[in-house]
């Protein structure tokens, strides 16, 4: 502990990948890694990523092990000014930008709360390299029949990429309706991959502002990351 062993093999977990070794050759492949994620960050078709993003990519790639890494909280505002909060699956950023979005039954509150009030905030928090990112923006909604040539691509994509049993869930009954339905209409469904229910949609969510907490170490580090008007992006180390 504390330091690198001169006289005894590593074992060490590292994302997902294990590694064993002799203790220069795992500092090689961290090094080799961090390398490869440099050269990542310059390969995003609108320029360098920003520094948040590259280190959100990093925490995904270090805890991809866990399947709910992928998850995260997210909180928006209902029409009586009080907040909800839900557990949703991070599905990929949007080719071209630093947004990313979730898929959505159209049917469902988030969906009406932010017709009035878009604000949202997302915390995420991964448990392997123990760092959290909140992020603060504001969500679009695009469902059936919307004029966004890349969002309608986007949309039957998604669906596609989608398990079976995920997709039947678009045509069970409205999700928070009462009373409940019976149960022959949850298990009686089958979506056709190739026909998108008109209950799908996707929520594109743009971030504005990120605060990014790493529990690692000591003292414990913390960075905020803010866009200007020009869409360029400041970042501010703080105090934890």
């Amino acid at each position: 502990a504390g330091g690198w062993s001169e006289n005894f093999s590593c074992y060490a977990m590292e994302g997902g990948a294990f590694y064993r070794g002799e203790p220069e050759l795992f500092k090689e492949q961290a090094q080799h890694e961090e390398e490869e994620e440099e050269v990542e960050a310059a390969k995003d078709g609108h320029g360098k990523k920003p520094e948040w993003r590259v280190a959100l990519e990093r925490a995904m790639k270090k805890n991809r092990s866990q399947v709910w890494s992928k998850w995260f909280q997210l909180a928006t505002v209902r029409e009586d000014n009080t907040p909800a909060n839900r557990t949703v699956v991070f599905r990929g950023f949007v080719e071209g930008s630093d947004d990313f979005y979730i898929v959505t039954d159209s049917r469902s509150e988030k969906c009406s709360e932010i017709g009035s009030n878009k604000a949202a905030e997302i915390a995420w928090y991964f448990t392997i390299s123990r760092e959290q990112f909140r992020i603060r923006g504001h969500l679009d909604l695009y469902g059936e029949g919307t004029e966004n040539v890349l969002m309608h691509q986007l949309r039957e994509q998604a669906w596609k990429n989608m398990s079976d049993a995920a997709r039947n869930g678009f045509l069970w009954p409205a999700p928070g309706a009462s009373p409940a339905a019976a149960d022959d209409t949850f298990l009686n469904v089958a979506a056709d991959k190739e026909k998108v229910s008109e209950n799908f949609s996707i929520l594109v969510f743009h971030p504005r502002h990120i605060d990014h907490l790493v529990l690692k170490g000591n003292p414990q580090r913390r960075t905020k990351h803010q866009i200007n008007e020009d869409s360029s992006w400041i970042s501010t180390a703080c105090n934890p």
